[in-house]
């Protein structure tokens, strides 16, 4: 191998396990938040609150495990748009 390969395989290597500690720490971040939701809402017995953060908290995880089954593992981070379009591709490849 050359040394552009080589430094062109790392690169790219390096991008998609970036990005992939970044959608795991973000979907993590997101679900662990909307679980301090719903527990606060019951504790203060706002059970519509509840019952929304329930509801949002199911929906993102569906989606984590849809995306999982088709193989695409982070197809979106749920909280911000930092990561490139190019890490993407490099996960979903």
């Amino acid at each position: 191998m050359t040394t552009v390969t080589v430094r062109r395989v790392l690169a790219v290597s390096t991008r998609g396990a970036l990005a992939a500690v970044h959608h795991i720490a973000t979907s993590a971040a997101a679900l662990f938040v909307l679980a301090a939701w719903f527990v606060v809402s019951l504790i203060a017995g706002h059970a519509g609150q509840a019952i929304t953060a329930a509801a949002v908290g199911t929906l993102l995880a569906a989606e984590s495990i849809r995306a999982d089954r088709v193989g695409r593992p982070f197809p979106h981070c749920p909280m911000c748009t930092f990561a490139r379009r190019g890490a993407r591709k490099e996960i979903d490849q």
